[in-house]
């Protein structure tokens, strides 16, 4: 294909999508769409000088998120469709969610970043939303930041964590018990980890009992992917993926882990990954820089049934999360055929 057909491509991509989901909400920092395996269709970054080019690591990231989106995909058998996958990173959110069928090979990228009220409170823009913040106003108590990292305050414009609109209360309740086992366990600042696996199947077993019966499995593994212990599994559950692939999908969720580490001083480290399926929900938490608790997580909603027509009661999953979808969901479909190449 010529340059100049390429260049008019993300010409209308940036027109038609991106710049539209830039606008929905002011927090949004970035929108990029992409085709899988890994072909940038277009690129909307916030004030941003239209004659100057791309940097070159936004399309790297677009790559890198098809690349973790397909891994994700090869699990689609076992929990269905991939709904989202959200990474939340101390220094931003990023979203990657597929455009519905039939346009289900196109994945659009969104950036949530440091720009409003939304997160901060109006006089002290220090810093994104700071997750030990969060669950220091949720406890009381007060925990520590597992990197060593001269970290900024941040400020947060609300009174309890539950009316943050990108987090959920049964998410709450389990970072809640990640905190509580750094701060009692973990030697902040070096390279020794003083607690024993018998601690770790401790933390297990609160995790696994800490949102009622939401939770179906939960195993934490040492990178770069083996399992410490037995899993946690919720009485009268039969687990979706068999034994035989849990072990390989425990690895690739390291490997994962591992790729967007490299990338710390930009994000400043991962906080932990949601990814919205449409049977379960799976979340991965980052105990220190050797550990992962991994978590699958059921929808709870009136109708007590898959994450399928955006449930305005299901508690799972955070307010925003359904917005952005509710609002991409209602793209006219024609649109995406003037970005086929």
């Amino acid at each position: 294909m010529a340059r100049d057909e390429l260049i008019l491509i993300e010409n209308r991509a940036k027109e038609l999508f991106c710049n539209v989901l830039l606008n929905y909400h002011e927090d949004i920092q970035l929108v990029q769409l992409a085709k899988l395996p890994g072909l940038h269709l277009g690129t909307s970054i916030r004030n941003h000088n239209d004659e100057k080019e791309i940097s070159p690591k936004e399309f790297r990231h677009c790559v890198g998120t098809c690349s973790n989106f397909l891994m994700r995909k090869l699990y689609e058998d076992y929990f269905g469709t991939v709904i989202a996958q959200l990474t939340f990173y101390q220094n931003y959110i990023r979203y990657a969610i597929p455009i519905p069928e039939p346009n289900h090979h196109l994945i659009s990228i969104i950036n949530m970043g440091q720009n409003s009220d939304t997160f901060y409170h109006k006089n002290d823009k220090h810093s994104f939303i700071n997750f030990r913040q969060i669950l220091e106003r949720f406890t009381g108590k007060r925990y520590e930041y597992y990197h060593n990292t001269n970290e900024k305050p941040s400020f947060i414009n609300f009174e309890n964590p539950e009316n943050c609109s990108h987090l959920s209360k049964p998410l709450i309740i389990i970072l809640k018990e990640i905190f509580e086992f750094r701060k009692k366990h973990l030697n902040f600042g070096t390279d020794s980890h003083p607690f024993t696996n018998d601690d770790l199947m401790s933390l297990k077993s609160r995790i696994g009992t800490s949102s009622g019966e939401l939770i179906r499995y939960c195993q934490i593994l040492e990178i770069p992917g083996y399992e410490i212990g037995v899993p946690y599994i919720r009485a009268n559950t039969e687990l979706l993926v068999p034994a035989a692939d849990r072990s390989r999908r425990h690895i690739e969720t390291c490997m994962r882990h591992m790729q967007r580490e490299r990338n710390f001083e930009q994000t400043g480290g991962v906080q932990f990954t949601l990814v919205l399926y449409k049977k379960i929900a799976r979340m991965t938490i980052p105990i220190n820089e050797n550990f992962l608790v991994s978590i699958s997580i059921d929808y709870w909603n009136s109708q007590k049934q898959n994450f399928s027509n955006l449930n305005a009661d299901d508690t799972t999953v955070p307010e925003f999360t359904k917005k952005i979808l509710t609002k991409i969901n209602k793209f006219d479909e024609k649109i995406y055929n003037k970005f086929e190449l």
